[in-house]
C-alpha cells in the first residue's frame, strides 16, 4: 500500500496522467476535424415522359456538408445494389454497381449559417443565399424493383476535410420501397422531398 502511495505521488504517475489526458484531447480534436456529411434518408424520384426512354426515370441522392467552418473536397459517391444470398451458416452479399451520371465532385462548400435551422424557420420559403453546401447525385437506373426482402440499395460517400485532409466514409442503406419518394428535394439544408 505504501508503495502504491509513493507511485501516485511520483512524477511518473503525473506524467502518465498528463500523457493520457493529452492523447484523449488530441483524439477528440481529430474526431471533430473529420468531414461532417449527411446523406438524406430518402431517394427523390421524378418521371418525365418527354425524355428518351432510358432517361425518363430519374433517381436523386442528396448529401449535405454540415460543417459551419470547413469545406469538403475530393468527394466520391458510389451506389450499389446489395443482394442477400443465404448460406448454411450465415448470409453472403453480392454487390452490383448502380451507375451515376456523375460520381465525383471536387468541392462542396461549408454550410451557410443562415440555413442552420432551415426546416424550422424558413419552411418552404425561397432561399436567397447560397446553397452550394449540398449536392445531388443522379442515376437513371430504375431502382424501384431493386428493393425487396433480398435486395437493398447502399450509398457510400467518401470525402476529405479541407483543413486536415482527413478522410471520412459515410454509408446509408435504403431497405424499404417507401425510401423512394416521388418529387424533388428542397434546396439547401433540407432532406425534404416535395
Amino acid at each position: 500500500m505504501e508503495a502504491l502511495n509513493r507511485f501516485i505521488e511520483s512524477n511518473l504517475f503525473n506524467n502518465i496522467i498528463t500523457g493520457l489526458f493529452s492523447s484523449g484531447l488530441f483524439l477528440l480534436i481529430l474526431a471533430l476535424l473529420k468531414p461532417r456529411v449527411v446523406i438524406c434518408d430518402k431517394i427523390a424520384h421524378s418521371y418525365d415522359e418527354s425524355q428518351p426512354l432510358e432517361t425518363q426515370n430519374s433517381y436523386f441522392f442528396k448529401i449535405i456538408n454540415k460543417s459551419l467552418f470547413f469545406r469538403i473536397y475530393d468527394i466520391q459517391v458510389r451506389v450499389w445494389n446489395t443482394e442477400i444470398i443465404p448460406s448454411k451458416n450465415a448470409e453472403n452479399f453480392h454487390f452490383k454497381t448502380i451507375p451515376l451520371v456523375k460520381d465525383f465532385q471536387w468541392v462542396i462548400n461549408r454550410l451557410y449559417i443562415g440555413h442552420l435551422f432551415q426546416n424550422l424557420i424558413l419552411g418552404e420559403k425561397r432561399l436567397e443565399k447560397r446553397t452550394d453546401y449540398a449536392a445531388q447525385f443522379l442515376t437513371y437506373t430504375d431502382i424501384h424493383h431493386l428493393i425487396s426482402k433480398k435486395n437493398f440499395i447502399t450509398i457510400e460517400v467518401i470525402a476529405k476535410h479541407s483543413l486536415t485532409g482527413f478522410t471520412r466514409v459515410i454509408k446509408k442503406t435504403y431497405k424499404h420501397k417507401n425510401d423512394i419518394v416521388k418529387g424533388e428535394f428542397f434546396s439547401g439544408n433540407s432532406c425534404k422531398v416535395k
